[in-house]
């Protein structure tokens, strides 16, 4: 056995693996899981891609709990999703092939180069199917970024998968306030919304990133890496890493307000953070 382990909520797996090649979807909810499921295979068998496809969501939280889901009839997911007729590449003893398992340096570049083109493509294409299965099924899930109460926010929190709900209730606590708050749930971390990450955040005060991760040797998470690498060629925006709800730990909403209290005294010093704060429910401190 290995310590220290859990089974509980957390996408540390899957982000590790994030360069892998795979095309990477996070889902807040079932729901959101089962319609991302029903998308994987249009969005994955697309002659423009041809990725293979992760539907990533949180352990025991959305694997393990019950949640009503609105399950579409299967006349309608097969009119949405024709037969599929590979023209690349097929398993049929009648037309055999070879794959080389060692594949010289001048091909290797090319692959990775058209690889790379592919996953560029999935935007576009995850987009695409976004749009089409909203207008069947009637539920937008957005696309790459789904953005909550941006068109004025001055302050700014980043989320991915589960933990999303909590910050999106403290962000309907700061409006009642007044406060210019805003969120947007990234849902494609590869490929990754570079384009539509730096519209979101330009001209914001402050932006924090909650991270239910750890990078070691960064001292931050691997989501608040990617937006700072997206942004970098913004104007300098004080980001502020935050990570917290490891191992199943809940994430409250109490916490997401502490976040973006956090958040909001960054912006007013103008102060840049590096190193992550840790977000700790009151029976962990």
């Amino acid at each position: 056995m290995i310590s220290p382990q859990s089974v509980w909520g957390g996408p540390q797996d899957s982000l590790t693996i994030r360069d892998a090649g795979w095309i990477q979807i996070y889902v807040e909810d079932n729901q959101e899981i089962l319609d991302m499921t029903i998308q994987a295979f249009k969005i994955a068998e697309n002659k423009d891609v041809l990725l293979p496809i992760n539907i990533c969501y949180d352990g025991f939280y959305l694997s393990h709990m019950t949640e009503g889901v609105d399950v579409p009839m299967q006349e309608d997911v097969n009119n949405f999703l024709p037969k599929y007729i590979p023209t690349h590449v097929k398993l049929d003893p009648l037309t055999p092939m070879a794959v080389d398992p060692l594949t010289p340096g001048n091909y290797l570049q090319y692959y990775r180069e058209l690889h790379m083109q592919a996953m560029d493509n999935a935007k576009r294409v995850i987009q695409e199917v976004n749009d089409e299965f909203a207008e069947k099924f009637g539920r937008n899930h957005f696309g790459l970024v789904e953005p909550y109460r941006m068109d004025d926010a001055e302050y700014v929190l980043v989320t991915l998968g589960s933990l999303t709900g909590s910050a999106r209730v403290a962000v309907d606590m700061a409006r009642e306030k007044g406060i210019k708050a805003g969120l947007i749930k990234i849902r494609t971390l590869r490929p990754f919304p570079k384009e539509e990450v730096i519209e979101l955040l330009r001209g914001r005060k402050a932006i924090g990133v909650i991270d239910r991760n750890v990078s070691f040797g960064w001292h931050t998470g691997i989501v608040y890496q990617e937006i700072k690498s997206a942004i970098s060629s913004l104007d300098a925006v004080p980001t502020v890493p935050f990570v917290g709800g490891l191992g199943g730990e809940d994430l409250t909403t109490e916490l997401m307000v502490e976040a973006l209290d956090k958040v909001m005294a960054v912006g007013e010093s103008n102060q840049i953070e590096n190193a992550a704060h840790w977000l700790i429910n009151q029976k962990g401190r």
